[in-house]
């Protein structure tokens, strides 16, 4: 059998016509979860910390919890902002997913679509209020993958860190 050399070449370069910006895509976004990933390590060692949860999603958020010290790490860049913060968690008495939520008009009716998934955190002093941590904001464009999940997820980590501002003196007696 023959081969028709031009059209094996034509074959390759319409294959790698598609092939190519995809793997590029790829390659690009395992490069922004890395930096991140980095990013985030480095906070939490300015900060002396040591992470024993860690979560990266998106292009541009990463949270990471040091439970013994009961500490909080939270990353979000994007080209409106880049926000580095630490919250205390012994400062926290009740975390809780939000999920919001817009009404979308179509020809078939209208119906409820996410718009946004946050971590509220609210402090015991109620001077400092609560702090919001943005899981996912429809807003942008980006397309809402796992999101609910992770910060479901954050939220069941949290959550047994809490003091909810309850201490207990007593102890159960020995039978």
């Amino acid at each position: 059998m023959k081969v028709d050399l031009p059209s094996l070449i034509i074959g390759i370069l319409a294959l790698a016509t598609f092939c190519v910006p995809i793997a590029w895509y790829q390659i690009s976004e395992k490069m922004k979860v890395k930096k991140l990933n980095k990013e985030l390590t480095q906070f939490a060692h300015e900060e002396k910390l040591t992470l024993t949860n860690l979560e990266v999603w998106g292009s541009g958020y990463a949270v990471g919890i040091d439970q013994k010290n009961k500490k909080l790490l939270y990353l979000k860049h994007d080209e409106n902002c880049n926000r580095k913060e630490m919250i205390d968690l012994c400062e926290v008495k009740k975390c809780k997913v939000s999920n919001g939520t817009k009404t979308v008009q179509n020809t078939s009716g209208s119906r409820s679509v996410m718009s946004s998934i946050r971590l509220l955190l609210h402090y015991q002093n109620p001077k400092k209020g609560l702090t919001s941590l943005e899981i996912y904001d429809g807003e942008n464009g980006k397309t809402l993958t796992s999101e609910l999940t992770i910060a479901n997820k954050l939220a069941r980590t949290i959550r047994p860190m809490l003091t909810n501002g309850v201490k207990t003196s007593y102890k159960l007696p020995l039978m």
